[in-house]
């Protein structure tokens, strides 16, 4: 059992977006030069914003030039070794291994988390006749846990080729290495990450809005490790504040059309739903009705902004309100543009987008998403024990 953090060294500050939290910890940075920081942000944007307001020298591992490495990992670690002020994303943070955690618990480093990260998460690119391949090879095994939990851990045959090449199966080989994972109800495999990633550190501040109830909570719960809930105002550090969205709803007018909802009743809109059970039909309605919501709202198509899963925006994209075109991959058009181009040439954003202020401009919303947390997370926290409020 590890040594679980204590209500000081590990600070949760929940506050409503826009209240200041992202310009608290450039402040803290600032005022504390004798200090090593980590600071890690969602996306490259926010990279270039904190590196344009941090007063100190700083590092991203994107743009090292000096180690010679390749892997961004093994540039982190170069200059964490540095004692450098280093700003990455939540990516690396999860690629850390057992060496590079050494390095920032021997170089006493602060964690500044910008947005909660996923420390828990459902793996479902590997089927369970290729698990027992793996198994049956003794490339993995599984171990039963004294709180009835099944891990799965490395077996004692390596998963290469004689060239040393990835095979198919060599991302989940990888995760079960570098944490834990477990099989939930004989259907699902989870990974649960170390809470050594955290615990290395001297101090850890995470940066969110609407902890409570969140997988983060609920895993910090699992490994059971304190924090202290705090809230800003004015620009102060105070006890935690849970006023909903009281400061916000003013500024909220939601249109409750039961025409253009009704496409979004029951359990439609969900990943699977889009994936395996929506129609040509549905497809286009939800087309049709984006569309005519935001006339309806009156807004321009570059004020309006929708949100869907990646591989479904070109099935459902509204005539006017996005410039993606038939042939085009999302990705290389739209998340590949530098921010301020793509904020004026689409009206399409990923829906799990956050930490940004690049889009403050927009004045309607369409979220065509169900969102629901995964059956395999809440699956493993109701079988240790611990009450998860996926909603």
């Amino acid at each position: 059992m590890h040594n679980p953090f204590n209500d000081c060294n590990l600070t949760v500050i929940d506050s409503v977006m826009g209240s200041g939290k992202s310009t608290y910890a450039i402040k803290l940075i600032n005022s504390r030069p004798e200090e090593n920081f980590i600071v890690v942000v969602p996306t490259l944007d926010e990279v270039s914003r904190y590196q344009q307001a941090i007063t100190r020298e700083t590092a991203t591992p994107n743009a090292d030039t000096e180690s010679g490495y390749k892997l961004l990992r093994d540039r982190f670690k170069f200059l964490a070794e540095q004692n450098k002020t280093i700003i990455t994303t939540h990516a690396l943070l999860e690629a850390w291994d057992y060496e590079a955690l050494a390095i920032l618990k021997e170089r006493h480093y602060t964690l500044i988390l910008d947005e909660v990260t996923d420390l828990v998460r459902p793996f479902d690119s590997i089927k369970g006749r290729d698990f027992a391949m793996l198994k049956n090879d003794n490339v993995v095994q599984e171990e039963l846990q004294p709180d009835g939990l099944i891990k799965i851990v490395l077996g004692s045959n390596p998963y290469t080729d004689d060239q040393g090449k990835k095979l198919a199966f060599s991302n989940f080989v990888e995760s079960v290495s570098s944490g834990f994972m477990y099989r939930v109800r004989d259907s699902f495999f989870i990974w649960v990450g170390s809470s050594e990633r955290f615990r290395v550190f001297d101090s850890v501040i995470v940066l969110t809005y609407l902890f409570k109830g969140s997988v983060m909570e609920a895993w910090l719960s699992y490994h059971g490790d304190q924090y202290q809930l705090k809230s800003l105002a004015c620009g102060l550090l105070v006890d935690y504040q849970d006023i909903g969205g009281e400061t916000i709803k003013h500024l909220i007018n939601l249109l409750d059309c039961p025409v253009m909802n009704r496409v979004g009743s029951g359990n439609k809109l969900s990943r699977t739903w889009y994936k395996h059970k929506a129609t040509a039909s549905n497809r286009q309605e939800l087309a049709d009705n984006m569309r005519r919501f935001f006339r309806t709202a009156g807004v321009t198509a570059e004020e309006a902004m929708w949100s869907v899963y990646k591989d479904q925006a070109l099935k459902i994209k509204p005539k006017g309100y996005t410039s993606i075109k038939a042939g085009q991959k999302v990705s290389d058009i739209i998340l590949s543009l530098p921010t301020d181009e793509r904020v004026t040439t689409t009206c399409w954003l990923p829906i799990n987008s956050k930490a940004t202020n690049s889009y403050r401009h927009k004045q309607a919303v369409a979220y065509m998403v169900n969102v629901r947390a995964f059956p395999a997370i809440t699956g493993f926290f109701q079988d240790v024990g611990i009450i998860f409020d996926e909603e």
